[in-house]
């Protein structure tokens, strides 16, 4: 699960091991933790994103008559 988390919020695996994400502005005082909620959350938008993206898709060749 961690991987997958890693890998559609952009962040590598080591970045999230580090405590907060590599480049961060905040880096010298985001507490530990609240950078994994951020990344969740990005994460289930992504995935929601997706969601629709196919639900769209999904909708416009049905408009179109193909299964």
């Amino acid at each position: 699960m961690p991987d997958c988390l890693s890998v559609s919020s952009g962040y590598t695996t080591d970045q999230i091991v580090l405590g907060v994400p590599l480049g961060s502005p905040k880096t010298s005082y985001v507490p530990p933790g609240s950078h994994v909620a951020r990344v969740r959350k990005r994460a289930s938008s992504w995935a929601g994103a997706e969601v629709r993206a196919k639900a769209s898709w999904r909708a416009t060749r049905s408009d179109r008559g193909e299964p």
